[in-house]
């Protein structure tokens, strides 16, 4: 009686398959929160969904066989094996476009960036010449036009991907690696899709920073110098934000589903709200919004 007890305990048919997937999903979820493996592994992932349905049909259709996991497993490696294949074929890595945008003599400049399914690394130029500049690696089937206009005394950049992504080998460290000026008083907004976004603004002249993350970890150096506003969205993934030594912060954070980490001596004003004691009469102060998705928030000095 009590063996037959035992073994009417132990999962099996759909409780064993749901068992194992929900245990797979939740450690690579904790891995990617504590930073033991980058996110932009969900960037080739993505391009397996249609195996996600033929294994779903075949875990029905095999419900009430004993052989179905090996079917199932056999099926899933298969498809991950056909996946590299394809990516590894001639011109599976797409296209690469040199980006070169002059200054247009205007004092304050507006950026707007929206990603695909990439690595985005942001950092100041230096230049005093080129507004943006830098390389973007393309996906097969993606495209990406620059426009510019002006707009009395703002010139606005677009750097939007465009067109329907056929497939091919996620860049991994390569991806959109681009440099902005120092010399305008500069407005980012940045709508990320799928993968990491790194931001060094600390050489940049800053008046507003806007960013709606996607999928993948979001780690931004702010600017030490100047007054200016920026609202993180945060949507699956860790948001790292780095103060550097003499900016004063306001700090509004919307905690999701993750843990949160701030710096030492902040001033609770009140539930979300925290301040750097110096902040109502500094000159050089950001007032910081993070809205937290998935993923840890940590904001460090």
């Amino acid at each position: 009686m009590t063996q037959n007890s035992n073994q009417s305990k132990i999962p099996r048919g759909d409780g064993l398959f749901w068992g194992v997937v929900l245990i797979a999903v939740g450690v690579f979820w904790l891995f990617g929160n504590f930073g033991w493996f980058s996110w932009d592994w969900l960037a080739t992932l993505w391009q397996l969904w249609p195996l996600i349905l033929i294994v779903l049909g075949l875990n029905y259709l095999l419900r009430d066989n004993p052989l179905r996991l090996p079917v199932i497993a056999g099926v899933a490696v298969l498809g991950a094996v056909a996946l590299i294949g394809w990516n590894a074929r001639p011109g599976a890595a797409g296209s690469e476009l040199k980006i070169s945008i002059p200054l247009q003599g205007t004092p304050r400049a507006e950026i707007n960036l929206r990603t695909g399914v990439t690595k985005l690394e942001l950092t100041s130029s230096g230049s005093a010449e080129l507004l943006v500049s830098g390389t973007a690696r393309l996906l097969p089937g993606e495209r990406l036009e620059p426009s510019t206009r002006t707009e009395g005394d703002l010139s606005v950049v677009n750097l939007r991907s465009e067109g329907n992504v056929s497939g091919g080998s996620f860049r991994g460290n390569r991806g959109w690696e681009l440099a902005l000026s120092p010399v305008p008083l500069l407005s980012i907004n940045l709508q990320s899709g799928v993968g990491e976004s790194e931001l060094n603004l600390s050489g940049l002249r800053l008046e507003r920073l806007q960013v709606q993350s996607g999928v993948g970890s979001l780690r931004l150096e702010l600017p030490a110098q100047g007054s200016y506003s920026a609202n993180l969205q945060g949507g699956v993934g860790q948001i790292r934000v780095d103060l550097p030594d003499g900016l004063e912060a306001r700090i509004q954070v919307s905690r999701g589903l993750g843990g949160l980490e701030l710096p030492s001596g902040l001033t609770r004003i009140d539930d979300n709200t925290y301040q750097t004691p110096g902040y109502d009469t500094a000159p050089n102060r950001v007032d910081l919004r993070v809205s937290g998705g998935v993923g840890q928030v940590e904001i460090r000095r």
